[in-house]
């Protein structure tokens, strides 16, 4: 039989909180709650912030607009995504989004399998809130299947 996972209510704003380059992440349901299938996290991101262009070689990446203004380069095209946009990005495809917003957004993201919550948990324990060291997150990255471009 499978394993289901563990259910749990978490409320906005809620969960294990992780400070990573781009912006505070709020885990709602970890890899270890799904039994690996997905990690579900929300996202707050200040105006001007997000992480840099990169490319995932295990995970598909959902991302549902609560509110802001985005902008997503996916594969060198720019999107504009505002609140109720969904934006689908799938592995291997180099990908980056930024706040263009003047207010902080926030997202709900879904990865497919987990396994980016541990990408983030080893980024917060080196680096918690502080100066992040590119060169050690760009290693880090590469253990997770995680490139930067």
């Amino acid at each position: 039989m499978a394993k289901l996972g563990t259910p749990k209510v978490v409320p906005a704003m809620g969960g294990e909180n992780i400070y990573i380059v781009g912006g505070e992440v709020y885990v709602k349901v970890s890899g270890t709650d799904s039994d690996g299938r997905f990690f579900l996290f929300e996202t707050t991101t200040a105006p001007g912030d997000g992480p840099p262009p990169h490319v995932h070689a295990r995970e598909d990446e959902t991302f549902y607009i609560i509110e802001g203004d985005y902008e997503f380069t996916i594969a060198g095209k720019t999107h504009a995504a505002k609140a109720g946009t969904v934006v689908y990005g799938v592995k291997g495809v180099p990908h980056a989004f930024k706040n263009v917003g003047k207010t902080t957004g926030r997202m709900l993201i879904m990865t497919s399998p987990a396994g980016l919550d541990d990408f983030f948990r080893r980024a917060f324990d080196e680096f918690g809130r502080g100066e992040t060291d590119i060169p050690k997150l760009i290693q880090i990255g590469e253990e997770y299947g995680i490139r930067f471009v």
